[in-house]
């Protein structure tokens, strides 16, 4: 399983590892916004129907990440629970916003990984940065 993984995570490699769950939250929540711009073409979700769809993506986008890295990588559940968890919703959320603004069903996927890229980098920096001054 770990060799199926590593030859999907190669063009991923050099990136910071918070960078792979939140690339995944990003295509899944870019993926259910695509469904939606093409199901829906002329609906304008309100801002705070945009947050409820983030937020639901983002708890499913979390459990995948808990399915996947926790317990098929074997990183433990414990371990990842909670990074995941603010990696998801926040992705998730800023994910819906700005694929639901520019109405592009046929790259909100592709926004969505580099939206999870993105702050799972992000993420993965201010970890290490507050890691570094508390333990020094």
């Amino acid at each position: 399983m770990r060799a199926f993984f590593a030859l999907l995570g190669t063009p991923f490699a050099r990136l910071p590892f918070c960078s792979l769950p939140g690339g995944l939250a990003g295509s899944l929540a870019g993926f259910v916004v695509t469904l939606f711009l093409l199901e829906y073409p002329d609906v304008a979700p309100t801002p705070q129907e945009q947050v409820l769809l983030g937020l639901t993506i983002g708890v499913a986008g979390w459990l995948l990440i808990l399915l996947l890295y926790g317990m098929l990588l074997q990183y433990g559940v414990g371990a990842i629970l909670w990074p995941a968890l603010l990696n998801a919703l926040l992705t998730s959320l800023l994910t819906v916003f700005v694929n639901l603004w520019l109405a592009q069903p046929l790259v909100a996927g592709a926004i969505g990984l580099l939206i999870g890229i993105l702050v799972g980098a992000l993420l993965c920096r201010l970890c290490r940065e507050r890691h570094e001054v508390t333990h020094g």
